[in-house]
């Protein structure tokens, strides 16, 4: 829906950015996405709506600790 590759979301796109776009998305479908869901079947229209994901700094810092106990390399934040 963007035009952005994988690679180019892999490496520039943060999960903070990626909800918040998803999030924005769920309130301001794209006009595509609302044509194509008015003029599909009734059948095809039963879809689940996108969910955002949410952390707290706790958990991430949870996550970073445990993954760092078992050898992986965290990046701080910003790098």
């Amino acid at each position: 829906m963007t035009g952005w590759t994988f690679e180019y979301i892999d490496s520039r796109v943060t999960l903070s950015q990626f909800n918040r776009l998803v999030e924005y998305w769920s309130k301001h479908p794209p006009v595509h996405l609302l044509l194509a869901t008015l003029l599909a079947p009734p059948e095809a229209q039963k879809r689940r709506p996108a969910r955002v994901i949410r952390y707290d700094r706790n958990t991430i810092e949870e996550l970073f600790s445990a993954w760092r106990a078992v050898g992986g390399a965290v990046a701080p934040q910003g790098v």
